[in-house]
């Protein structure tokens, strides 16, 4: 008999009884969760559904006793995620790779909300970690929880683990030169990628679990799937580490995916579009199209894969067919949408700058001077008109 087997067995059994003893204390709602959850994942969900019970009712308890409304709804963000998971496991088994994302929202908002209320702005952004690529982040360091992964906060729905800033931030560190924390930042971040298949080919994706307008859940962005399949190249790139390399390859394969089956690439009058949100195809967003662009070409730079440069040479063309309704003549439109391809609104000072960067490293990229001519030409719009132009305030993803 192998002389590990009865430790094993002893593991077994403590683990059994572990989750025995806390499966007691859970909700309806969590026993349905952890039910669907493969059992290596189980002891480690179970913990963090304790323990948000704890911070939960902590919450609720000081609503009862001080009236104070913000008890109240923090309560309620704090749940949110539960009730997302408990809906998925009505439904089906939950993989690993969704109850590992499951247990790590909870513990970020375990740690967030055992001494804190939620924010008052939707939108921020928070880790907990003192490292981050921007000075000006919040950051929330706690015993109980470390992550280098940024959080997103969205009134409602507490935070969330979102693959496009997480991605973005690993995009930044590149660009700073801080391959370090770029690295260590997409180590912590591969688990959260799962593998699916379509026509026999396994891909990865990075899939979101909350909602933005109505979408299902969960659902998937052109932009942290670019993004991702660049930043992991490039992480390769440095380390010539293959584990970096494989995962760009399966994440670049999700570009094949068909919208009917989850992609992210609709045909348009422009040409072919990558949508930031798989779920609104009518929806044209420039920067998501554009960063998208960028992370396969930082692709292409690594791999020569010419797949990759057909497909932004493409998206390149349907830039350029749609920068002239892109144009409102003072401004730039953040989107175009509905069958129509309507302007939606016109872009924010932070968009409309991103506009202009992003049109200039086209620019550089292809040498098509239509990039240089109308990034100098948002760029006087900026200088000009920044005081007249009222824009709607994008703080959702």
């Amino acid at each position: 008999m192998n002389k590990w087997f009865p430790v094993g067995l002893v593991l077994i059994v403590v683990l059994l009884v572990s989750v025995f003893f806390l499966y007691q204390s859970m909700t309806d709602e969590e026993r349905a969760i952890l039910s669907q959850a493969p059992v290596y994942n189980q002891l480690g969900l179970a913990l963090a559904l304790y323990d948000h019970n704890l911070v939960r009712k902590d919450l609720y308890d000081k609503y009862r006793t001080t009236n104070n409304s913000e008890y109240y709804r923090s309560y309620q963000d704090a749940g949110y995620t539960v009730n997302v998971f408990s809906n998925l496991s009505r439904k089906r088994a939950l993989t690993s790779t969704e109850v590992n994302l499951l247990t790590t929202t909870l513990k970020a908002n375990n740690a967030y909300y055992t001494n804190r209320t939620s924010p008052t702005s939707d939108g921020e952004i928070g880790t907990f970690s003192s490292k981050t690529p921007y000075p000006t982040t919040n950051t929330y360091i706690s015993s109980k929880f470390t992550s280098k992964l940024p959080f997103v906060y969205y009134q409602g729905q507490g935070w969330q683990l979102y693959p496009v800033t997480s991605t973005f931030w690993a995009s930044e560190y590149f660009k700073q030169g801080n391959y370090q924390d770029a690295i260590a930042l997409l180590d912590e971040l591969s688990p959260y990628m799962g593998v699916e298949e379509y026509n026999g080919t396994k891909y990865g994706v990075f899939k979101v679990y909350f909602q933005y307008t109505n979408s299902p859940i969960p659902w998937a962005s052109s932009y942290s799937q670019g993004l991702a399949t660049g930043v992991y190249a490039q992480a390769y790139n440095q380390t010539k580490n293959q584990k970096y390399l494989d995962q760009a390859d399966l994440l670049f394969k999700s570009f094949e995916v068909p919208m009917s089956e989850g992609g992210f690439i609709t045909s348009t009058r422009y040409g072919l579009w990558f949508l930031e949100y798989n779920f609104k195809p009518q929806h044209l967003i420039l920067n998501g199209h554009l960063i998208t662009m960028q992370g396969i070409y930082h692709y292409y730079q690594v791999t020569r894969n010419q797949e990759a440069l057909n497909l932004f040479n493409q998206g390149t063309s349907s830039v350029k067919n749609i920068l002239p309704d892109m144009d409102s003549g003072d401004w730039s439109y953040y989107a175009l949408t509905g069958k129509d391809a309507q302007p939606a609104w016109k872009a924010s000072k932070y968009y409309m700058g991103l506009h202009v960067e992003l049109l200039r490293w086209l620019h550089t990229t292809t040498g098509d001077p239509t990039f240089q001519l109308y990034a100098q030409k948002w760029e006087e719009y900026l200088e000009n008109n920044s005081e007249k132009i009222s824009t709607k305030i994008i703080t959702r993803p």
